[in-house]
Order: structure tokens, then sequence, then C-alpha cells
């Protein structure tokens, strides 16, 4: 006697016919994956526990240079807030740009946001308005980055990283390991999927 396999229904369950159970188990097999793979993909998109935030910028100058804007930037998570909740990560565009070159050039499966670019400084890059639209810009950009390596690399804890190097100078670390399992294809659609919602 041929064995026969399950089959969920809408009435409840069936046994299936030996010419068609095969077809039923993989039917089966792909609707399991579908579900999966949408939970995942809702898990992720409802993980609003980490996010970065960049209040406000600050004009500042050393004795021979021109006067430049640095960025102040902190980081919410389930880990707690970094660099703490009295302090920032204090971020000139110089470094932004470092960074971003960094995990271009670096982390291949990274799906990068566009960085911001600032109006050359004979234009007048340092009147409040234009700053503040520049803010607004690398929040948007750090944020849209934190999302995208969330969805790639699982968890935040090597972003946090990257912003503790960002802001002392140090050597920017390499990329960690991908997540067993993760699909590349995947990752860059809930990527570039992410991306679209923050910039909704």
């Amino acid at each position: 006697a041929c064995a026969s396999v399950p089959c969920s229904g809408a009435r409840g369950s069936v046994r299936c016919a030996c010419r068609v159970g095969a077809w039923c188990a993989r039917r089966v097999r792909q609707l399991g994956r579908m579900i999966t793979s949408r939970g995942r993909q809702a898990q992720l998109l409802r993980s609003p526990h980490c996010h970065v935030e960049i209040p406000r910028a600050e004009q500042r100058s050393v004795h021979g240079e021109r006067p430049f804007t640095v960025y102040l930037a902190r980081l919410h998570s389930e880990l707690g807030v970094y660099p703490s909740g009295e302090s920032w990560y204090e971020l000139r565009y110089s470094r932004f740009w470092e960074l971003h070159a960094h995990l271009r050039d670096t982390h291949e499966h990274l799906r990068m946001p566009v960085l911001p670019r600032p109006r050359p400084s004979w234009l007048g890059n340092t009147h409040p308005s234009y700053v503040e639209t520049m803010r607004d810009s690398m929040q948007k950009y750090t944020s849209r980055l934190l999302l995208a390596w969330v969805r790639c690399y699982g968890s935040v804890e090597g972003f946090i990283m990257l912003l503790h190097a960002a802001h002392s100078g140090a050597e920017l670390p390499p990329p960690p390991p991908l997540p067993e399992g993760r699909s590349d294809d995947e990752g860059g659609a809930l990527a570039l999927r992410g991306a679209a919602i923050e910039a909704g």
C-alpha cells in the first residue's frame, strides 16, 4: 500500500491519494518556507528596539582651521544606550565619509544607503538652516545604515563597535560573520525594503 501524506485543507485534515501525495508534500514544504520567510521579515521590520538619533549638530573651530560641523549621535538598543545616556558620539562629516567608504569597500553583502553630499563651502555651509538640513539628512542616512546592518548581520553589536571606532578615530573593524543560513538575496531585499520604509 502507498503511504498517504496528510494535507491541511480548509475543512480540516484529509488523506491524500498516492498519486497526489507527492505534490501535496511539496506544496506543504513550500508553504512552510513561505510562512517562515514572511515571519522572519515581519520580525525584522518590527525591530524598533534599536535606533540611532542625531538630535543636533554643533559648529566648532580649531585654531588655524575653518569652522566645521560636528554631528552628535547616540544609539538606543535593547543592549543599552551608547555611548551613554549623558554622552554622544561626535562625528564630523569627513568621518562619515571614511566610514561609508570603508563599508562600501569591505562589506560586500551590506546594501549601502546613499551618503548625503555637503555643498561647497563657498556657498555657505555653516548657515543655521543648512546645518539643520544636513543634520536631518545625516540622521536619515545613519538610520538607514543601521537598518541595513541589522538585516545583513542580524545584530547591532558590530554597529556599536563601528560608531565607537568612528568617534575615537580608531581603525574601523572588519565585517562580522554572516548569520548561519542567511540568504544574500533575501537579506538584500529586506535591506532595500527597510530603507524604503524609513525614507517614507
